[in-house]
C-alpha cells in the first residue's frame, strides 16, 4: 500500500490562527467521512443481482449510501463557503486566494439542476424521519410502486421497499412535479448518484491540494514522506470491481441477546 505521510507537529498547529486551524481540522474530519461513503458507493454499484426481488435490495443499499454521502457533501460545501467568508473577514488574503482557485468547481456543483434535488432529499429523506413530509409525497408515489416488505431470519437481511417508495422515491416524484411539472424517471435517480460521486471527487481534489499548499507555503519543513505499510490481501479490492456484499450468512452475524 503506497501512501504519502504528512507529519503535522502540534507546535506548528499552535502557530496558526485557532479559527483557521479549526476549519482545516473539521474539513479533514468531513473528508474522512466522505471518502468512506464514496468507496462504499463505488463498490455498491459494482454488481447487481439477477433476481428481481434482490435488485430491489441492491437499489435500497445504493440509495442509502448515496443519501448519506450527499448529506456529508452538503456539510463540506457549506464549510468551504464559511471558510472563504472567514478568510475575507480576517484578512487572510493568501488563504482566500487559494480557496478562490476552487470556487468555480464548487459553483458548478451548485449550479447543476441535480443540486436542488439532492438538497430536497437531504432535507426530507436523510437523517430525519418525517411522517409530515411522507404525507406530502403520497400523490407522487407511482401506481406501480413496490409496496412490499421482504423478511429474513438474519439480522440486517430484511428489506422494506414500501418505505423507499413513499419516503425517497415519493420525494423525488414531488420534486419533479413541483419544479418541472413532470414525473421523475430512473435516469433522474442515476444523475443524482453520479452527481454525488462527482462532488466527492471535487472535494477530495480540493482538500488534498489545499493541505499540500499549506505544507509548502507555511511550513516547508513539514515532512511529506512515502510510506508502504503492509495491507492484508483480503482488505484490498479493485476500485469499482469488488462488489459490496448485500446479504450475510447467519455464521457472520451475532444473534440478538435475550
Amino acid at each position: 500500500m503506497h501512501l504519502y505521510e504528512l507529519s503535522i507537529p502540534k507546535a506548528d498547529i499552535e502557530k496558526l490562527d485557532e479559527t483557521e486551524w479549526a476549519f482545516i481540522a473539521t474539513l479533514a474530519f468531513a473528508m474522512d467521512e466522505i471518502s468512506v461513503f464514496q468507496k462504499l458507493l463505488v463498490h455498491a454499484k459494482a454488481q447487481k443481482p439477477e433476481a428481481e426481488e434482490l435488485r430491489i435490495a441492491h437499489a435500497i443499499q445504493e440509495n442509502t449510501i448515496t443519501r448519506a454521502l450527499c448529506a456529508k457533501i452538503f456539510e463540506a460545501v457549506k464549510l468551504f463557503d464559511q471558510y472563504q467568508r472567514l478568510a475575507d473577514r480576517n484578512g487572510l488574503s493568501d488563504v482566500r486566494n487559494k480557496l478562490v482557485e476552487f470556487s468555480e468547481s464548487f459553483d458548478e456543483l451548485k449550479a447543476d439542476p441535480i443540486y436542488s434535488l439532492a438538497k430536497d432529499i437531504r432535507d426530507h429523506a436523510t437523517n430525519h424521519y418525517l411522517p409530515s413530509e411522507t404525507k406530502k409525497n403520497l400523490e407522487h408515489v407511482s401506481d406501480k410502486a413496490i409496496t412490499k416488505a421482504f423478511l429474513h431470519r438474519n439480522i440486517g437481511n430484511s428489506f422494506y421497499p414500501l418505505g423507499e417508495e413513499f419516503v425517497f422515491l415519493g420525494r423525488i416524484g414531488r420534486h419533479y412535479a413541483e419544479e418541472y411539472d413532470r414525473p421523475h424517471t430512473m435516469e433522474d435517480v442515476r444523475k443524482w448518484v453520479e452527481w454525488a460521486l462527482a462532488a466527492s471527487k471535487v472535494l477530495t481534489h480540493f482538500f488534498t491540494d489545499y493541505l499540500v499548499w499549506v505544507q509548502r507555503e507555511r511550513f516547508p519543513e513539514w515532512a511529506l514522506k512515502p510510506t508502504k505499510p503492509y495491507l492484508e490481501p483480503e482488505l484490498y479490492g479493485e476500485l469499482g470491481e469488488t462488489p459490496l456484499k448485500l446479504f450475510f450468512e447467519a455464521s457472520r452475524l451475532k444473534k440478538p441477546s435475550g
